[in-house]
This record gives structure tokens, sequence and C-alpha cells, in this order.
């Protein structure tokens, strides 16, 4: 038994030990480390980004804590509220865990939640802030984002950089994003608005509502879900949209400058306030498509459905 404490020493060395709902006010300096990582189980962390040189976690612990770990391994600063293996069952109605975290803006910081919601603000340097039935909300993030949750909503303001969200049932809301921004959901819907030059929607069956501008590649994709989007093409744009039985409300800003090439497979429709074109229905079958060209058409539309109506109008 005794050769084994110097080993037990190093272990709880390594985590601050801390009685159940204790306040806590730690700092470590940031040294060499690249990545900071925070995992919480429920509960809310704000994760804060400022030109620091240490990280800091002050708060508050869970009823059921065991320890707060904040240590450096390599290149990464760990920060885990760490509870007990068993499951939730039992845990009742307890004071859940509330910590404000305050890291160096320019180091990489990720974020893994079960129901913790989690807050983020001013992280430059990239961050992936993810949590399964917690909210996220996030502000002035810049390079490689990415945002997750299963059930929890999305709320993102000010992004450059390229962009992931993504929501199973939750809804995905964000403003002001620049850059690459990719957003899907099953059965959540999305509104946002964004003046990014890249946009790839997908849904199920949630619903789209976008305001976009200085658009040159643009890829929507829905099942059964609608898509409203107001939006400006540059030139030489690539624009792309599928559906089955999903709508697209299509509002055209400024000059377009396009070729249209929609097509329907069985009985979708079309309301074309663009131009005096109208659909062609096939020789044989229920299929039919609208095709046709404004101004130089140096953007590209291209769109199927199976039973879905394409809305064209100028904004």
């Amino acid at each position: 038994m005794k050769k084994n404490l110097p080993l037990i020493g190093l272990l709880i060395a390594a985590s601050f030990n801390v009685m159940a709902g204790e306040k806590v006010d730690k700092t470590l300096p940031i040294n060499d480390a690249s990545e900071i990582d925070i995992n919480n189980l429920r509960g809310i962390v704000k994760i804060i980004g400022s030109d620091r040189n240490d990280v800091r976690v002050v708060g508050e612990l869970d009823d059921k804590a065991q320890a707060l770990e904040f240590e450096q391994v390599g290149s990464r600063i760990n920060v885990k509220v760490k509870m007990p293996k068993s499951s939730s069952k039992g845990w009742g109605s307890h004071q859940e865990t509330e910590l404000t975290v305050y890291v160096p803006s320019s180091v990489r910081t990720n974020f893994n939640g079960v129901s913790s919601d989690v807050e983020a603000d001013n992280l430059l340097a990239g961050s992936n802030l993810r949590s399964i039935s917690g909210s996220i909300i996030a502000n002035n993030l810049g390079q490689y984002i990415e945002l997750s949750s299963v059930s929890g909503d999305i709320k993102a303001t000010t992004f450059d950089g390229k962009v992931s969200l993504s929501s199973v049932s939750g809804n995905i809301y964000g403003s002001d994003i620049a850059g690459r921004l990719n957003a899907r959901t099953v059965s959540g819907d999305i509104e946002l608005s964004s003046i990014a030059n890249e946009v790839f929607f997908k849904t199920v069956s949630g619903d789209i509502d976008a305001q976009l501008e200085n658009i040159d590649e643009i890829d929507l994709g829905t099942v059964s879900g609608d898509i409203e989007t107001q939006l400006t093409l540059n030139d030489d744009a690539a624009m792309k949209m599928s559906s089955v039985s999903g709508d697209f409300d299509l509002y055209f800003s400024g000059k377009v400058n396009a070729s249209f090439n929609l097509s329907s497979n069985a009985g979708g429709s079309y309301v074309n306030k663009l131009s005096k074109d109208k659909p062609v229905k096939a020789k044989y079958g229920p299929s039919s498509s609208l095709v046709f060209d404004l101004g130089n058409a140096s953007a590209t539309v291209r769109g199927t459905t199976v039973s879905g109506t394409f809305t064209l109008k100028q904004k």
C-alpha cells in the first residue's frame, strides 16, 4: 500500500478539491498552451476572451460536484467540473454549476456540455462549443467556429471565419456573420442574416428564413421545410436548391444578372415575378421546368423539387 502513496498524491494535485457547491476562484498561466478545453455537465458556463495571458475560473460548483479539475496537460489547459459517474437519477433540484472562465482571446477554446448552457464572447482564435440540451449563445467569434447542439437553441452574432452551426431539434438564430456559413438542422428552424459570401443551409422539416448579401455561392436543401430568403447575387455567383415538398420563396435585391433553370418532377409549381417567362410542361408525365435569363446571365440559379413551389420576386 505504501508504494502507491506518491501516485495518489500526484493524482490529487492534478485537480482542485472542493466541497460541493463551494465557490471557486482559480488561475493558471497560459504558458505555451495553444488550446483550452472546458467540460461541464449541467448549469451555465460563461467564457470571456480578452488580451490576458492566463486562464481564470470564477463561480460556484454544482452541489454534486466532486472536484474542479484545472490543469495544463501538454499544449492544452483543461477545465472540468468532475461529477459522480452514476446517472443523474435522484439528484433532484440542487444548485447547478455557475462558472465564468476568462481566457486569452488568442487561444482556441472548446466547450462540451450535457444539459449545460454556454455563453461565449470575444474568442478570436477558433472555437468548438457543444451541448446536448443546453443553449449556446456566442458573440464576436473568429477563425474556425463550430457550434452544435441536439435540442438546445443556438444564437450567434458577429462571426467572421469558417462557421458551422448545427442542431437536431433546436433552433438556430444569427446575425452579422461573415466568411463561409454552414447551418443545418433536422426539425429546428433557422433564422439568419449574413454577409457571408458562401452559404450552405440544410434542413429536413425545419423552416429557414434568411437575409443574405454578396453571395458568391449558395446551396439550399430541404425535405419538407419551407425556405424564404432575401438575397443579393454577385456576378458569376452559383445558386443551387433542392427539396421534396418544401417551398422556396426567393426575393432578389438589386439588379439580377442570372440564368435560371428550375424543374419539378411531380406537380410542383412556379410563381415567376422576375420575368414574363412561363414554365413548360414535359410531353410525358407531371414534370415541368422554368428556364430563362436576366441581364447578362453571369450568375446561375439551379433548383429542383418534387412537389414544392418556387416563388421568384424582386425585392
